[in-house]
């Protein structure tokens, strides 16, 4: 039967559905994206002690020592994932079956080999890294060959869901990682660190939870996307191949550059200094990093809609828009940090209990000011990779990522873990507060004035928002109590002045005022 009578193109299945129907998907789909990455962040606040104590700070930094380079297979997927939801959404909007099967088979070939290199890779690395680090990994090549193959699962299988986020069905992946996550990766974890847990354990939990999470988008593809189900190697097209190669090349060398950027910091220290070390840079980063992937997603949400005002060629559009996620960036930018730089140590007492935590508190207060400034400059790299300008952002992000590599290492040896700091907050500050700008003025025609007053209004309202809290750091916060109470104050501040410089959230505020039938402001 053909694709075109059994599922809709996704604009007829739109308009079938109704407006009201298509309001609930988006909504599923947006609360099911938050609901993994809080479950995700809370998993990661409540298993990281629990790992630290059940396995103890060497084995711990172990952990994270492997993880820093099998991270580094998701780099075979060589952005053939953003090419596979692009090209099957554009199929499907077009009723066009033969092209859907011809996507499919193709990309479905394409992960096959990269798996196929992730297999090798998992290889080497099971015999490499135990040599290379002797103190932390002799006899761990067991579990890098068990993380290898979750993540080769990872690739193999990776089509499905790419097939139903095509037709917005996103909140089915999501719900999926939700659940795994919860049962294996935070609720076994937890009952079998009070029972003992090893690094061979974590693994095989790992292993398991990426079989049973691949094989539920799996069955759930097969069902909701028929293209998927008879993959062949006659429909394998190779003028899809390439474009999905084409399209992926510049993805894949920042997906590079970003690795190197943020994953290699553990390999320095774990080469240079001890698994010990990487532990305690590891909790000092984990803040500000948690913090950046979530501030991060403003950024993200702007991608369709920037690429939709290129496609029309709406200049105004494009720059109205600019400054709307700039300022919104920038003043939760401003909030989360800040709080971080007053609230942060006391968090880290509360929450790892560890005579260490102020050194690695001190690894968070070098690289608040370096991600500050990085997180300005989310909306602008999404203009530019929405507009399809990938050669400029990927030049500066390679760049940094060597800068950052090299630095790292030259410091290591006299500053220890905040040499590594250091090399990674330097070359930020520099590719990403003085060089973006100009490569948004050269590829996207953002004057730098334009760059600057787009943020005229939430840097300095945040830099004062900071300088209000400083004298915070002065009070000794102990105890749970004491810690929200003092959040929750802080963010009392902060709404009075974002309510007092801001007119947008006045407005927004007397519109939910008025929408639950309550006298407005």
């Amino acid at each position: 039967m053909e694709i075109a009578e059994t599922e809709p193109a996704a604009g007829q299945a739109e308009a079938a559905e109704g407006p009201g129907r298509g309001r609930w998907l988006h909504l599923g789909n947006l609360a099911a994206s938050w609901s993994c990455q809080l479950i995700g962040i809370a998993g990661s606040f409540i298993v990281t002690p629990a790992l630290i104590f059940g396995l103890g700070e060497a084995q711990y930094g172990a952990w994270l020592l492997v993880n820093s380079f099998i991270t580094h297979l998701r780099a075979l997927d060589l952005g053939m994932s953003a090419g596979t939801l692009r090209f099957t959404a554009g199929a499907l909007a077009r009723g066009d079956q033969t092209r859907l099967r011809q996507i499919h088979s193709s990309s479905a070939m394409m992960f096959a080999g990269a798996a196929s290199l992730a297999l090798l890779a998992t290889g080497i690395l099971s015999v490499l890294l135990p040599r290379l680090f002797p103190e932390a990994l002799a006899g761990k090549g067991g579990v890098i060959a068990v993380l290898g193959l979750a993540g080769l699962l990872d690739l193999l299988l990776h089509p499905q869901p790419a097939s139903l986020r095509a037709r917005s069905f996103y909140f089915i992946p999501d719900s999926v990682e939700f659940l795994t996550y919860t049962v294996f990766k935070l609720g076994l974890v937890l009952w079998l660190s009070r029972t003992g847990i090893s690094l061979w354990l974590l693994a095989l939990l790992v292993l398991a939870e990426s079989l049973v999470r691949n094989l539920a988008m799996t069955g759930s593809a097969l069902w909701l996307c028929p293209w998927t189900r008879r993959p062949s190697p006659r429909a394998v097209d190779r003028a899809t191949v390439w474009a999905l190669a084409v399209y992926g090349t510049g993805t894949f060398l920042i997906q590079i550059g970003e690795l190197v950027r943020f994953q290699l910091d553990s390999a320095v220290i774990g080469y240079f200094l001890t698994s010990e070390h990487i532990t305690v840079y590891s909790i000092g980063m984990r803040l500000i990093h948690i913090a950046y992937m979530a501030i991060a997603v403003i950024g993200a949400m702007t991608f369709p809609r920037f690429a939709g005002l290129h496609e029309r060629h709406d200049r105004q559009g494009i720059e109205r828009l600019l400054d709307k996620a700039n300022l919104t960036t920038g003043l939760v930018t401003g909030w989360v940090l800040a709080n971080i730089a007053v609230l942060g140590l006391p968090f880290l007492r509360l929450w790892i209990r560890k005579p260490w935590v102020e050194e690695a508190f001190l690894v968070t207060q070098i690289m608040l000011p370096a991600y500050f400034v990085a997180l300005l400059t989310i909306a602008g790299e999404k203009l530019l990779m929405a507009s399809g300008r990938l050669r400029g952002i990927t030049a500066l992000t390679l760049a940094e990522a060597a800068a950052n590599l090299g630095l790292s290492i030259a410091l290591i040896g006299r500053y220890g873990i905040y040499g590594v700091c250091l090399g990674t907050a330097i070359p930020m500050l520099v590719f990403r507060g003085i060089l973006f700008p100009f490569l948004l003025r050269a590829e996207a025609g953002i004057s730098l004035g334009q760059w600057a007053r787009s943020h005229r209004r939430s840097v300095p309202l945040a830099l004062g928002y900071i300088a209000l809290l400083l004298p915070l750091r002065l009070l000794r916060i102990e105890g749970p109590v004491a810690f929200v109470a003092a959040g929750l104050a802080t963010s009392a501040v902060f709404a009075a002045l974002v309510l007092v410089a801001v007119p947008e959230a006045r407005d927004e505020l007397r519109a939910l005022l008025g929408s639950r039938g309550l006298p407005k402001a």
